[in-house]
């Protein structure tokens, strides 16, 4: 894990719209660092082992909403 680098994660159940944001930022610019969660429970996970500077979520997601990572 590259600490120089902006993570953030995208939290989206459509895998196809979450790989185009995903790939925006991979060709943007080489200073962000991203992870996808499919669902609140990676999402949790992920904010706990490697919290991100950004969280770009999906309002409806299978097991719950997205403002349900607002901390």
């Amino acid at each position: 894990m590259n600490n120089d680098l902006t993570h953030i994660l995208i939290v989206e159940d459509d895998e196809q719209f979450a790989e185009l944001v995903f790939r925006a930022f991979k060709w943007q610019n080489n200073n962000f660092r991203t992870s996808v969660a499919l669902n609140l429970e990676q999402a949790k996970s992920i904010i706990k082992s490697d919290p991100p500077a950004l969280i770009l979520a999906d309002q409806f997601l299978p097991d719950g909403r997205g403002c349900e990572l607002i901390v």
